[in-house]
């Protein structure tokens, strides 16, 4: 036994927060979104559980309907026309990229979105290779010999939450 003063015990370290990049699931469970839709609903639970290492091409294929369906529900909700002529009336049957395109131009120009997190979208969705390429998302889908990379697609959901969280905040 020691008759001096007790020397301090080493305070714990505090743990260090992992990276989000590293997760294994596309959309992290920070990411709280209110979605009415049913379908699209459960898409969303569902890709916050599915593991990207185990069952990589089912998740691309899921978060590429995600995004399709989430542009699909904000057209139909505001009445989203062709940002050009004022008339022509966008709809589900719409090309994919004229879809992300006209919503990201109508979240824009309503001042639901900065113009930097729409031109960032307008961008990546037009540039083929880019993650968010509208011809990266095709091809999870429909091309048989492209395979989806689990850390690009947490990359691609990183870019792209910002802009599907205003996507939902302004459905009616």
């Amino acid at each position: 036994q020691l008759n001096g003063p007790s020397s301090p015990s080493p305070s714990p370290k505090p743990k260090a927060k992992p990276n989000s990049k590293d997760r294994n699931k596309l959309i992290p469970r920070s990411c709280a979104l209110t979605i009415s839709n049913p379908k699209v609903n459960s898409l969303y639970h569902e890709l916050q559980k599915l593991l990207l290492d185990k069952f990589t091409n089912v998740a691309a294929i899921a978060f590429r309907a995600f995004i399709e369906f989430s542009m699909d529900c904000y057209i139909e909700s505001n009445n989203v026309t062709n940002s050009k002529d004022g008339k022509k009336t966008i709809n589900k049957n719409s090309p994919f990229m004229t879809k992300i395109i006209e919503v990201s131009n109508h979240l824009e120009s309503n001042k639901f979105a900065d113009k930097h997190l729409c031109k960032g979208i307008r961008s990546a969705a037009n540039n083929k290779d880019d993650l968010l390429g509208i011809d990266t998302l095709h091809a999870y889908v429909h091309n048989a010999k492209f395979s989806a990379i689990p850390k690009n697609m947490v990359i691609t959901w990183d870019n792209i939450q910002p802009f599907i969280e205003k996507v939902w905040a302004n459905i009616k």
